[in-house]
């Protein structure tokens, strides 16, 4: 792991504010799909949509350094940059179906040497007890095989005293990372769910040799990870974040289409917590013997 202070790209951070909406996370967990719900939508039939922090997705924030920090696309991937629509966007909500509207969607970035963007969730610890670590889980999928020859990645941290997606000291966590599976390619678009990758006038189809890893290679990826020595009391806030790493890296051309899905969190409780449990039952089990004798 390692710390940072604050993303990179400076002019990100003028257009990042948190509105103080979070998710209460309980011992139940929580999880998202990034289907189409409520104000998201994953239809392309008209460009590019408005992204309100808090509100699109509830909980979620986004940003990325293009002049049109508010927007986001809908589309399956195929021949995207941030700049083939505008007004420009590199955060976007990448879904399968050939026609206007699709329902399986994932959220993610295509970069270029100017946009990548910038997603993340904020949590309030509203268990009973402290938390001390946490299961993350995802999938990382790849929607569009673009032309950059260099594989980019979204980035993740953590942070327990960020108020924004720019603010507070973040932890980097590796293991949590989602780098892209192909590169080199002509602005294909790939069904991230699948290993299937989409021609134009026929739909979905099975790779051939030389397309994104061939025949039967998968364009996902599951990832998990703990998250331990954690100390986050009942009613504190916590957040994470993935960062396209496409610009901080130098990379050059427009990067791939990579995507979150299927997030998942897990709650591990702090210790003390777990032993009075186990207590509490050792004492009834004690307590049922003695009265059967």
């Amino acid at each position: 792991m390692k710390y940072t202070k604050l993303i990179s790209s400076t002019c990100l951070l003028a257009s990042i504010s948190a509105l103080h909406g979070q998710i209460s996370l309980t011992d139940a967990g929580y999880t998202q799909d990034f289907n189409a719900t409520g104000t998201f939508s994953l239809s392309y039939g008209t460009g590019s949509h408005t992204w309100t922090d808090n509100s699109t997705i509830p909980g979620w924030y986004a940003a990325t350094d293009s002049p049109n920090n508010g927007n986001y696309r809908a589309s399956n991937g195929r021949g995207q940059s941030p700049t083939s629509v505008t007004p420009n966007s590199s955060l976007f909500a990448f879904r399968t179906g050939t026609g206007i509207d699709g329902n399986d969607g994932a959220l993610g970035s295509i970069a270029d040497g100017t946009h990548h963007a910038v997603i993340g969730v904020q949590f309030t610890n509203n268990t009973a007890s402290a938390i001390n670590g946490l299961d993350i889980s995802y999938t990382g999928e790849q929607w569009a095989w673009n032309s950059s020859s260099d594989l980019n990645s979204l980035n993740f941290a953590y942070s327990t005293d960020a108020t924004s997606l720019s603010t507070g000291v973040w932890t980097d966590v590796s293991l949590l990372n989602f780098t892209a599976l192909y590169s080199g390619g002509s602005g294909e678009a790939l069904n991230g769910n699948s290993d299937e990758i989409f021609e134009n006038g026929t739909g979905y189809v099975a790779k051939t040799a030389g397309q994104a890893g061939g025949p039967g290679a998968t364009n996902f990826t599951n990832i998990g990870s703990t998250l331990t020595g954690l100390s986050i009391a009942p009613g504190e806030t916590f957040w994470f974040r993935w960062t396209d790493n496409f610009n901080d890296e130098g990379f050059s051309g427009v990067g791939q289409g990579i995507a979150i899905d299927n997030f998942s969190v897990g709650v591990i409780p702090e210790f003390s917590s777990v032993a009075l449990s186990l207590g509490g039952v050792a004492l009834a089990l004690c307590f049922l013997r003695r009265r059967t004798r």
